[in-house]
C-alpha cells in the first residue's frame, strides 16, 4: 500500500487498475487487486505486482486520499469479477467504493474511468453518479461504462453524463438484455455533450435511442459506433435527417440494404427533401463481420455522398 501510495504521489502518467473481489465470509469485507502502471502498452507495474488489499477500511481510506491528492493519475479502471450471492455489494463493500470514489471526486488529473456498473448499488446511490461539482469534471475527457444498468440506475447515470462533456463514452460492454428500453433510452438521450459514442444495440428501441439523440439540435456528437445486429438502418436514416453534427458513421453487421441511409444523404424528391438531407456524414464504415478488415464495401451513390460532403462547396450536392 506504501509503495502505492508512493507512485500516486509522482509527476509521470499512471493508470490504476482496481478489481473487486467481493465475497461473502464471516468478515464482510471485499477484496481487490490492484496495480498502477506507467505505459498502458507495456503494463509497467514498477514491481508493484498484485498488491491484496483485504477488509481493512483504513487501508482504503488512505487509498482513496492519495487517488484525490494525486496530480500523474491519468486513468483509473474499477472492474468486478464476482459478487454476493444478491448479486449486489455489501455494506462493507460500498464503505471501500465509497473511499476510492471520493478520491476520484478530488482528483483533478482523471482524464479517463472506465467503470463496471455491476458495482452500483441499483439505487445509484454510490458518490460519484451524483457528483455535479467535481474537479474532475475539468479533466475527464473518456467514459467507458459496462455491466447491467437497473432502471434507477440509469438516473444517476444520465446526470452523470448529462454534466460532463466528454470526447468519448463506450458503452458496447453493457448488457443490453438487461436493461429495459426506455433505462436504455434514457442513457443514451443524455449523451448530447458527447463527441464519440460506441453503443450496443440489440433491438428496434435501441436504434430509434440513438436516432433521437442525432435529432437532438443540441447535439455534438460527431461519431458514432455500432456493434450487435445491425436492423434498424431506417430509423438511423431518419436520425441522421436534418443532422448537422454526425461526420463519422460506423457499424458491424450482416448484409443489409443500406439505401435509406443513401437517401438520408442526398434525397432529391425536392428542394426541401435535399436541404434537409445531411450534409456533414462524412466517413461510413459498414463491416458484415466482425472479423472483415480494410476498406468497406459501400454503395457507389453513399460514396458519392460522402465525398460531396467533405466538400466545403455544397452547392455541387445541388
Amino acid at each position: 500500500m506504501n509503495a502505492a501510495i508512493r507512485l500516486l504521489n509522482e509527476n509521470e502518467p499512471h493508470t490504476m487498475m482496481i478489481q473487486f473481489h467481493d465475497d461473502d465470509d464471516d468478515s464482510g469485507f471485499c477484496e481487490a487487486d490492484f496495480h498502477l502502471v506507467l505505459d498502458e502498452e507495456e503494463y509497467d507495474r514498477r514491481n508493484l505486482s498484485f498488491l491484496r488489499l483485504v477488509r481493512d477500511l483504513e487501508e482504503w481510506n488512505r487509498l482513496g486520499a492519495a487517488i484525490g491528492r494525486s496530480t500523474s493519475l491519468c486513468t483509473m479502471q474499477v472492474t468486478c469479477v464476482s459478487l454476493n450471492e444478491d448479486n449486489n455489494l455489501s455494506i462493507e463493500s460500498k464503505k471501500c467504493m465509497e473511499a476510492v470514489y471520493r478520491g476520484i471526486e478530488m482528483n483533478s488529473s482523471l482524464e479517463q474511468l472506465n467503470i463496471d456498473a455491476d458495482l452500483f448499488p441499483y439505487d445509484g446511490s454510490l458518490p460519484i453518479m451524483n457528483l455535479h461539482d467535481a474537479q474532475f469534471k475539468t479533466s475527464l475527457q473518456h467514459f467507458k461504462l459496462c455491466g447491467s444498468i437497473s432502471d434507477s440506475l440509469s438516473f444517476a447515470i444520465s446526470s452523470f453524463i448529462e454534466n460532463i462533456s466528454f470526447e468519448s463514452l463506450i458503452m458496447k460492454d453493457i448488457n443490453v438484455q438487461d436493461i429495459s428500453e426506455s433505462a436504455f433510452r434514457r442513457v443514451v438521450l443524455a449523451c448530447s455533450n458527447v463527441k464519440e459514442l460506441q453503443v450496443h444495440c440489440e433491438a428496434a428501441s435501441h436504434y430509434a435511442a440513438v436516432a433521437a439523440l442525432l435529432q437532438n439540435p443540441r447535439s455534438i456528437l460527431s461519431q458514432i459506433s455500432f456493434s450487435g445486429k445491425l436492423e434498424g438502418v431506417s430509423t438511423i436514416a431518419a436520425g441522421l435527417t436534418n443532422n448537422t453534427s454526425l461526420e463519422i458513421l460506423c457499424s458491424c453487421g450482416h448484409d443489409v440494404d443500406l439505401s435509406p441511409i443513401a437517401k438520408a444523404l442526398c434525397d432529391a424528391s425536392s428542394i426541401e427533401s435535399i436541404h434537409a438531407s445531411n450534409h456533414t456524414l462524412q466517413v461510413m464504415w459498414h463491416k458484415r463481420r466482425y472479423s472483415d478488415i480494410g476498406m468497406p464495401t459501400l454503395p457507389n451513390m453513399i460514396r458519392t455522398c460522402l465525398k460531396l460532403n467533405k466538400n466545403a462547396n455544397k452547392d455541387e450536392v445541388i
